[in-house]
């Protein structure tokens, strides 16, 4: 048995909060307790529109949802369209945490011309030993586009399936000078345990 280390959790209350410090706010989750790749509503701030996610099999080995709240392949990417403020700004900044098992392959995030973001931090760490790791990501661009595409590749080995379990990605259109830390803005990082077995 493998315990699978799970998500990152934003309090509504916390978004609505960070919503009115920043009008270009946005927050929006993944959890995968069903197989519908739909967002967390309970956690999800984002006045512009709905987010959306996909799951495409990269192996020709397929890829599906597991039982123990997961989605797992030899290989697949996490495709997530976010819809963003869309007045003109200086730049944005895009934050993600994702909890995952497997090798992290090629990641982007690309503007609705497929002009590219900046990737300005990077932080992986695994949790206790599990197998599990967590994903930090910061992003920029500049000027700030009306939405982005993220894509990220996941990708197994002989032994085991790659994974995904959560992902959470936070996003600003910053009118003027700040900085905004990874969840930053009230943010709870609540693990969950599971027990599963990846095949």
């Amino acid at each position: 048995m493998k315990n699978v280390m799970g998500l990152l959790v934003l309090s509504l209350v916390a978004a609505t909060a960070s919503a009115a410090v920043h009008p270009g706010y946005t927050f929006q989750c993944w959890q995968f307790d069903t197989e519908l790749i739909e967002p967390d509503f309970q956690t999800k701030w984002n006045p512009f529109g709905d987010p959306a996610a996909d799951i495409v099999d990269v192996s020709g080995q397929g890829v599906a949802w597991n039982s123990g709240g997961y989605w797992e392949g030899q290989g697949f990417q996490v495709v997530i369209d976010v819809p963003n403020r869309p007045e003109a700004g200086p730049y944005k900044e895009v934050k993600i945490v994702m909890v995952f098992q497997g090798e992290l392959g090629d990641t982007s995030i690309v503007d609705p011309s497929g002009a590219p973001f900046t990737l300005t931090s990077r932080d992986i760490e695994e949790q206790a030993s599990s197998g599990w790791y967590v994903l930090r990501d910061a992003w920029r661009i500049e000027p700030n586009p009306l939405s982005e595409t993220i894509t990220i590749t996941l990708l197994g080995d002989t032994f085991q399936n790659a994974a995904i379990d959560s992902i959470c990605i936070e996003t600003v259109c910053i009118p003027e000078p700040a900085t905004l830390a990874i969840l930053g803005l009230g943010a709870v990082l609540l693990i969950r345990t599971r027990k599963s077995v990846l095949h």
